[in-house]
């Protein structure tokens, strides 16, 4: 995941060495036509390594707490779930205009075609990012809070867990 996770931020930093984050009024029409087609390219990826990573989380919990079936379940049922986030959200990235290439043509007026919103395709990606990153942070609490230990030590283990919610 950590190759995946390092190219939204590379791509990032290069689509605004093109302009983004700047007047559009100021930034060459081609330039805008290429940061639209990296940023394509750079949601993909992004999407792909938040479910890569909560996955790796996931894989680390069935090594780590090998407590229960339940929890076994449940934890292959989150990397299904996160396998389907990623698929649907990259296809639907990928798709979102018809033809494709409107993607980073459409904005001239020149070219013909249609898109879903991508304002609504990033608040509900958005959306379920949160929900399952809380599933994945709170996953294991109830199996550390049951561990044989004193409080004084399950404590820190416990915070450390929450921290993740921030």
């Amino acid at each position: 995941p950590q190759v995946v996770a390092v190219a939204p931020s590379v791509l990032g930093v290069f689509i605004a060495s093109y302009g983004l984050g700047k007047d559009v009024w100021t930034i060459p029409f081609s330039d805008i036509t290429k940061i639209l087609r990296i940023y394509l390219f750079e949601s993909i990826m992004y999407i792909t390594a938040l479910a890569l990573t909560r996955i790796s989380i996931l894989l680390l919990y069935l090594r780590v707490f090998r407590i229960s079936d339940i929890f076994r379940r449940i934890t292959y049922g989150l990397i299904a779930i996160n396998v389907g986030y990623a698929a649907a959200f990259n296809l639907t990235m990928l798709f979102q205009c018809r033809p494709l290439n409107y993607a980073w043509n459409g904005w001239d007026g020149e070219h013909e075609g249609v898109c879903l919103s991508l304002n609504g395709i990033g608040w509900s990606a958005a959306a379920i990012n949160i929900v399952l990153d809380i599933a994945v942070i709170i996953l294991p609490l109830p199996t550390i809070t049951n561990l044989v230990l004193p409080w004084h030590k399950k404590l820190p283990v416990i915070l450390l867990f929450l921290l993740g919610l921030l």
